[in-house]
């Protein structure tokens, strides 16, 4: 997973995709709660917060949000292990590693409930 993610990245070429950085939300949803395409989100979890820009969508059921799976790609300097550059969001943070799947034993990674609010919102 981690490894393939980053690596992919090592050769220079950057694709462009439009959902690395976005949190999914209904578009009824996002009306009510005055979320507007592009916004800056913040999601929150019981574990975790980040940022994410808010896609408006009407292919998301009401109630819920899609983020990208995974830890956001980074690309690491290999001496300091400092980051260059990040491609996405590590939504892997917002997952418990206390709450298991029952026939895996691994952290549930679908599921995760979240909070969503305007970044910087008072």
């Amino acid at each position: 997973g981690m490894m393939n993610s980053s690596l992919a990245e090592t050769t220079g070429v950057i694709g462009s995709d439009e959902t690395q950085d976005t949190v999914e939300i209904n578009r009824n949803d996002a009306l009510a709660a005055g979320i507007t395409e592009g916004d800056r989100l913040e999601v929150r979890s019981a574990v975790g917060v980040l940022t994410a820009r808010a896609l408006v969508s009407d292919a998301v059921r009401p109630g819920a949000v899609v983020m990208v799976q995974g830890w956001g790609s980074p690309v690491l300097d290999p001496a300091s292990s400092t980051v260059h550059f990040r491609r996405g969001n590590e939504r892997n943070k917002l997952v418990s590693d206390s709450d298991l799947d029952p026939l895996s034993a691994v952290p549930r990674l679908n599921g995760t409930l979240v909070s969503i609010t305007l970044e910087n919102a008072q």
